[in-house]
């Protein structure tokens, strides 16, 4: 159903937009996933100009929607593969693999899919591989989540997010915005803001504004990838009550217990945290710190 003249060779140019796409596939955005697609227009540069993308790139897009970053991405000759929940989507983006070969979609709720799985297979170097996604807000904090703890080697990553949410996961220690996903993305490397998009950039307009989030991986690991369990874990019990401090939070948990639970004011005066230090109040590097000291094991 694509026109003729669609120049498929170069990103977001006559590719047609989203209210076009809908009249013609006969497609109504469903209110329960938060469809808002994203559109044509300068909002898909906002989200692709922090990379490189190259056909050496493997992209693994959440919630491609009507394609329009999809087909943005595919231009520059990346191979991608994108996971879309919604299965009446699957005519638009159907015709839109038949001019990229190298674009391929799972119909699958995108938390039910194991993304380490969903790559396995595809040629890529650790170097080269991204992910990118509009993300449903319902869904954000989890898919975020999965993102960084599934695809911890990935070079990059880049998030269309509600404002509030991407402002939250950047903010820097010392706010109550301040939590352990925010924690968990600075350990993955640099974490920034990116450009507001105005509800114009979507159809149909959402209520909120959004925010672009980019994430580049560090060029060391601080957290071994087959410890992105434990540490998860271990953040999660550092902020589990707010108005407690750090050590009353961790007195409960795994990393507190027997010999740790002596040991703890020991390493919080090694890495100078005061005893009365709150979660909110630690960078990534200090957390990193402490859960190497207390070594926590699942077995614990």
């Amino acid at each position: 159903m694509f026109s003729s003249k669609v120049a498929v060779e170069s990103p977001d140019s006559t590719y047609p937009s989203a209210r076009q796409l809908c009249q013609d596939y006969q497609i109504q955005p469903k209110k329960a996933w938060g469809q808002n697609f994203l559109d044509r227009g300068p909002s898909i540069q906002k989200i692709l100009s922090p990379f490189e993308l190259s056909p050496e790139s493997l992209v693994l897009e959440i919630g491609p929607g009507l394609g329009h970053l999809s087909q943005a991405i595919l231009a520059t000759g990346a191979q991608l593969i994108a996971i879309e929940i919604d299965q009446d989507l699957q005519a638009v983006l159907t015709d839109l693999a038949d001019h990229y070969p190298k674009f391929q979609v799972l119909y699958s709720p995108a938390q039910d899919l194991d993304w380490r799985q969903v790559i396995a297979g595809h040629s890529c170097h650790f170097g080269s591989l991204y992910v990118m996604g509009n993300l449903p807000y319902y869904l954000s904090s989890e898919l975020y989540a999965k993102a960084l703890l599934e695809l911890w080697h990935a070079q990059a990553m880049s998030f269309l997010l509600q404002r509030e949410v991407s402002e939250r996961f950047a903010h820097a220690p010392g706010s109550k915005l301040y939590g352990p996903l925010s924690v968990l993305g600075q350990t993955y490397g640099q974490v920034r803001l990116g450009e507001r998009l105005k509800a114009s950039a979507f159809y149909p307009p959402p209520s909120i504004e959004s925010r672009v989030l980019i994430l580049k991986k560090g060029i060391q690991d601080l957290i071994q990838p087959d410890q992105l369990a434990n540490y998860w874990a271990f953040l999660q019990a550092a902020f589990q009550t707010r108005r407690k401090t750090l050590t009353n939070n961790l007195a409960g948990s795994p990393w507190a217990s027997g010999q740790n639970a002596q040991a703890l004011s020991s390493i919080l005066n090694d890495v100078k945290i005061k005893p009365a230090a709150r979660a909110e109040d630690l960078s990534a590097s200090q957390f990193v710190q402490i859960f190497e000291r207390l070594n926590p094991s699942p077995n614990r």
